[in-house]
């Protein structure tokens, strides 16, 4: 044996799956003779900080028929699984064993249900530098990063209807997300959200209209990994949407399909090198502005208040409210939340004359901080749950109920040291981190001309609001589009108060320097000014003056150097490995006459290690992909496979995950007037082995043994 390296073993992971496999056995079989199975072709991948493990679980069947005749049948089940490891450091290996074991088996007729375990062991190693002397001279500071504890990968079909009187001809439907809220539960997640379909038509009259569905969505996910103490994202792909005539005129059945990825994500400090001072180095470094999220909270509140009317009010026929305007501070360790609601009141008075009221009310609470940092910016989202009010003589008596979400955040300014050179006992870690990448405000005035119904006699007022944002991530460049709700009250000529009601769409084109498909773009609108232009009798012009407050980020994986090897404490071992060298020989007829051989290529599949009674064996199949010209000067490919099984020696801790395996032809000619192939091979088995060791005492030994 000779040695391959030196390694210590991070962190050791043993995990175990349920698998169920169902098979139609053909013809009817009256007895289960026997089963073997086995985990073959095991590979990984990393992706986001989760090692994806891909492999196939062979199964090979024999069976009784009725006759008395044993059957054979092959089954083959892919198998693909995320682990989630403790750590994953630069240059990291990892030996990955798996194998199958049975757990029940139910044979119904025709058709055999097995149930197995696939037992995984992982174990993640870095190589050792035999340097006495690691890097001492080193700052280290705590930064706020995520780690992916989950990910799921789901398919969704929502149904809805669409119905109005004068639709004749669906233009387009455009789905987005419209809303999303999460709560993390233990092993599992809630979702509750809505799908806001906009839909385009065109009228009767010929005129190309706009309207709306909402599609709830409510899906819970199970998650083994899934915390109350963490937090959730999702983005949705629409795959299609579908619209039919349904049984009744102008009424569409809508069917969209999506499928949307679910991330559980949990909040960790990580200890990184900000400064490294050693000699002889060369240190590469990186600013980051980093998003930090240190508290965030909800509560509920009940406000109320009476107004007084001048005129008295026979019944109240329409009663909505917005939240105005909401300001914050924090005094004594409160968050205090002020605000405005603004009430649009339509009543009736004693004649039933419709009349128009806006008033406003103020509103404070406070909520008890559990931690607070100087720099920390409150993200405050304020929604009226309930608003009701109650008519007694000349007074109106309202009650809001009211819910204030919070985050508080800081922003860091970090430098972090990325790469060391030369890395020798260098530790790089793959952390997650959520990075700002540019903050501003876009101000931007739309003018509109909304077409009233009824004859325009006076404006009383104005009240608009945007809604169903939705954000699109062409490249650096995002699209934003949203609708605009705009409520004009006005008097017509009949002196009756009445509302017009429209939904004008509102976009900008806006761009983030260094930024990418992967960002996340956060977006806060605010309509600060509405002044009304030219007006007719059947229209008025509005100008609207709008600001987005937009906050790019992006959650980035990236190795940050963590800190230095030492070789006081480690599980350390040597890796020896082994070399067997076979000699094989294979023919194989080809499909037409050869001429001359372009190209040979035999590839190695399904190698495993079996344990017998016999001892230990490396098989598996070899493939044979052959390109030639024949005699007919026409270019040929042709096929074969070829089972190998080697008898190798069972060393003691011998690595039985797999083994490396190179083929080296020696001879290659034809036979037969070319309608024979033969070929020699050299096939050598390179197998590897551990043995531990004590780093801390007396140097190893590189030599071969």
């Amino acid at each position: 044996m000779e040695l391959f390296r030196t390694e210590e073993v991070i962190w050791e992971k043993n995990y175990q799956k349920d698998v169920q496999v169902s098979v139609d056995l053909k013809p009817a079989p009256i007895k289960i003779t026997d089963i073997i199975s086995h985990v073959i072709n095991v590979n990984y991948t990393l992706n986001e900080g989760a090692i994806i493990i891909s492999a196939i679980l062979e199964i090979d069947l024999y069976f009784l028929d009725k006759e008395g005749k044993i059957h054979f049948c092959n089954i083959e089940k892919p198998l693909e699984y995320g682990i989630l490891p403790e750590k994953i450091i630069k240059d990291m290996n990892f030996y990955i064993i798996c194998h199958s074991e049975q757990q029940s088996q139910h044979l119904s007729g025709n058709l055999l249900t097995l149930n197995l375990f696939v037992n995984i062991g992982l174990q993640g190693v870095i190589e050792k530098n035999c340097s006495p002397f690691p890097p001492k001279r080193f700052e280290k500071e705590k930064i706020t990063t995520f780690k992916v504890m989950g990910e799921k990968r789901e398919h969704a079909t929502l149904k809805s209807t669409f119905e109005k009187q004068d639709c004749q001809h669906i233009i387009i439907m455009k789905p987005h997300l419209s809303e999303a809220n999460f709560r993390v539960l233990r092993s599992a997640v809630m979702l509750e959200g809505e799908v806001t379909v906009e839909v385009f038509y065109l009228s009767t009259q010929g005129i190309e209209k706009y309207g709306t569905i909402a599609v709830p969505i409510e899906k819970i996910v199970s998650f083994a990994e899934a915390e109350p103490n963490q937090t959730a994202r999702i983005t949705v792909d629409y795959i299609d949407i579908y619209y039919k005539p349904c049984g009744k005129n102008n009424c569409y059945d809508v069917i969209i399909t999506l499928e949307y990825m679910i991330k559980i994500l949990k909040k960790a400090e990580s200890q990184v090198i900000t400064d490294f001072n050693e000699p002889g180095y060369e240190v590469v470094k990186e600013e980051f502005l980093l998003k930090e999220v240190i508290t965030e909270g909800e509560f509920a509140f009940l406000e109320q208040k009476s107004f007084l009317f001048e005129s008295s009010i026979k019944c109240i026929v329409d009663l909505q409210g917005k939240i105005e305007s909401i300001s914050h501070t924090v005094e004594g360790g409160r968050l205090v939340v002020d605000g405005i609601i603004g009430l649009e009141i339509i009543y009736a008075d004693e004649r039933l004359k419709h009349m128009y009221k806006y008033i406003q009310i103020d509103f404070s609470n406070s909520y008890l901080l559990a931690q607070i940092v100087e720099g920390t910016i409150f993200d405050i989202n304020v929604n009226i749950i309930h608003l009701s009010g109650a008519l007694k003589d000349e007074t109106i008596m309202i009650k809001a109920l009211i819910e204030v979400a919070f985050s508080g955040s800081i922003r860091r300014q970090a430098t972090v040291v990325t790469d060391v050179l030369p890395r020798d006992q260098i530790l790089q870690e793959l952390v997650s981190v959520e990075k700002i990448l540019e903050s501003k405000t876009i101000d931007f005035t739309e003018k509109y001309e909304i077409n009233i119904d009824r004859d325009l006699k006076e404006i009383e007022d104005v009240k608009s609001e945007i809604d169903f944002l939705d954000v699109v991530i062409l490249d650096y460049r995002f699209l934003i589009q949203g609708t605009l709700n705009v409520d004009i009250y006005y008097i017509g000529t009949d002196d009756i108060v009445h509302c017009q009601k429209s939904i004008v769409p509102v976009g900008i084109l806006g761009s983030v320097v260094n930024g990418d498909t992967g960002m996340q773009i956060r977006v806060n609108p605010k309509i600060c000014h509405v002044s009304i232009g030219a007006k007719k009798s059947s229209s008025v012009q509005l100008l609207f003056s709008l600001s987005f407050a937009i906050e790019a980020t992006k959650q980035e994986d990236i190795y940050l150097v963590t800190g230095v090897r030492t070789e006081s404490a480690g599980n350390y071992r040597q890796v020896y490995f082994n070399k067997y060298v076979f000699n094989i020989n294979h023919t194989m007829p080809l499909i037409s006459p050869a001429l001359f051989i372009r190209d040979i290529k035999v590839i190695p599949n399904k190698k495993r290690y079996e344990q017998h009674a016999d001892g230990l064996w490396a098989v598996g199949k070899l493939y044979f992909d052959i390109v030639y010209t024949g005699k007919d000067k026409y270019v040929y490919q042709d096929f074969d496979e070829l089972d190998f099984r080697f008898h190798i020696k069972d060393e003691l801790n011998i690595y039985k995950g797999d083994f490396d395996l190179e083929i080296l032809p020696s001879k290659v000619f034809m036979t037969s007037e070319g309608q024979m192939l033969e070929s020699e091979f050299q096939l050598t088995i390179k197998t590897y082995h551990w043995e531990n060791c004590d780093v801390g005492s007396d140097p190893i030994d590189t030599k071969s043994t």
